[in-house]
């Protein structure tokens, strides 16, 4: 058997130059079990193995072929840590914020500022770079919010104005049917034409020209002043226009007409004078007994044609009157009839009507119609008066006339019964207080009249 020497076991060759001896064969072979250096041996030829067969043995492996050492490098030098470089200080940012009006709130980053300068400007400094929200604000005026980006460095000076919030307005003219145009006083420019009504109309707040108009009426112009966040309302009263009237053609005499109607008898009295400078008149009547052949009956004096109160006096044989129709807007203020009865058929009788004018009559006359003609009140709501018990028993009844006193603003003032039976008097006089007129006008004014009512009481 061909065994391997110390020196090439442990240089792991694989060639056999010259037998080992057994004892050294085994001290190897355990060695390179353990892992281990080869040991130190004393054999007759001398020492084993040299240093660099011990480290050939300590790097070989059990059951394989044996693995060459792999010599190590220089070691390498450890690169120095780069420096970090120095940071430049940041140059702070300044912001002046002025607003209009100049009480409103500043809010920046959800706070808020009161500090402001004499002028009511909001000055910050030192300020660090970024974004800044801004809100401005006041009662009645809407909210402004912005977003200001800030830089190093940067001085930003920013101005802003708030818009009022809108007003309300509302008009209601006293008449219906009308046409409405609404104006911007300060701007001179129109806002809208509207019928019948405005009704909460949002607008700029400031001054407004209203004008209101109807056919038949004057056309009324108004001013009012819309707040912010407000409401203003407006009722323009139209007055009716002046009525052109046809000067009043005077009559050449009074025409006087009757009739029989069983006990009593109906006398009409028709003419004008057109006498405007009279305040008031009479007119004097007499008519022959009824029957009689000869025709003595006749009438001085006329009535003059403008608005005016009328007065019965009697004279000779009357025993009970009442006025049918007075002088009147129907009539042209130019007939009144009246219902007689006579204490003694078989005589005359006379009586008179005296007259006196409601208003001053127009004074001047331009071309063929007054400059400042009346218009009598035009009732607007009648009131029947109430059957007293005591007429109803002794079936009274007949005619009552109620002078009545109606102020500017068509509302009965006073109201006195000046013809017609005792019994029925105070409730006719009861019901002409609640009647209601539309006021009589002067030149297109409303003004104080007096006028009569008559009530008829059928028992």
């Amino acid at each position: 058997m061909t065994t391997m020497t110390e020196q090439e076991l442990c240089k792991g060759g694989s060639k056999v130059r010259s037998p080992a001896p057994p004892r050294v064969l085994i001290t190897c072979l355990i060695g390179m079990a353990l892992g281990g250096a080869c040991a130190r041996a004393q054999d007759s030829t001398g020492t084993l193995p040299t240093s660099n067969t011990a480290k050939a043995a300590r790097n070989a492996r059990p059951n394989r072929d044996p693995v060459r050492a792999t010599a190590r490098g220089p070691a390498r030098k450890r690169k120095p840590e780069p420096e970090t470089p120095a940071v430049a200080p940041v140059a702070p940012a300044a912001l002046t914020i002025s607003t209009n009006p100049s009480t409103a709130f500043i809010s920046v980053n959800g706070n808020e500022i009161e500090s402001r300068d004499a002028n009511g400007a909001l000055r910050l400094t030192g300020l660090r770079p970024g974004p800044y929200n801004l809100i401005v604000g006041r009662q009645d005026y809407r909210e402004e919010r912005r977003t200001i980006n800030l830089v190093p460095g940067q001085v930003e000076n920013i101005s802003i104005v708030l818009r009022p919030l809108p007003g309300k307005l509302n008009v209601s003219p006293s008449v219906a049917g009308t046409e409405i145009t609404v104006r911007n006083s300060r701007a001179g420019s129109e806002v809208g034409s509207y019928a019948e009504r405005v009704s909460d109309l949002e607008v700029e707040p400031g001054v407004y020209q209203i004008t209101v108009s109807k056919s038949g009426y004057k056309t009324s112009t108004r001013e009012v002043t819309v707040e912010p966040a407000k409401s203003a309302y407006l009722e323009p009263l139209l007055e009716p226009a002046p009525v052109e009237r046809e000067r009043v053609h005077p009559d050449a005499a009074m025409f006087m007409q009757t009739a029989n109607d069983g006990k009593y008898l109906t006398v009409s009295l028709t003419g004008q004078s057109g006498d405007s400078a009279s305040a008031e008149g009479a007119l004097d009547v007499t008519l022959n007994a009824v029957g009689s052949a000869s025709d003595t009956r006749s009438v001085a004096g006329m009535l003059s044609g403008f608005p005016c109160q009328v007065d019965f006096v009697r004279i000779e044989n009357i025993a009970e009157y009442s006025f049918i129709e007075p002088p009147g807007f129907g009539n042209h203020w130019a007939a009144v009839v009246v219902r007689v009865r006579p204490k003694d058929p078989r005589r005359a009788i006379r009586f008179a009507i005296n007259w006196k004018a409601l208003q001053s009559a127009p004074a001047t006359v331009s071309g063929d119609a007054y400059s400042d003609s009346f218009e009598p009140a035009v009732v607007i709501k009648k009131v029947a008066p109430a059957y007293p018990a005591v007429a109803r028993s002794t079936r009274a009844g007949g005619l009552v006339v109620v002078s009545v006193d109606i102020n500017d603003q068509g509302e009965v003032t006073s109201a006195k019964a000046v013809e017609g039976p005792m019994l029925l008097r105070q409730a006719a006089e009861e019901a002409a207080r609640r009647w209601k007129f539309q006021p009589a006008r002067r030149g297109g004014r409303p003004v104080r009249t007096v006028q009569s009512i008559q009530f008829n009481f059928h028992p």
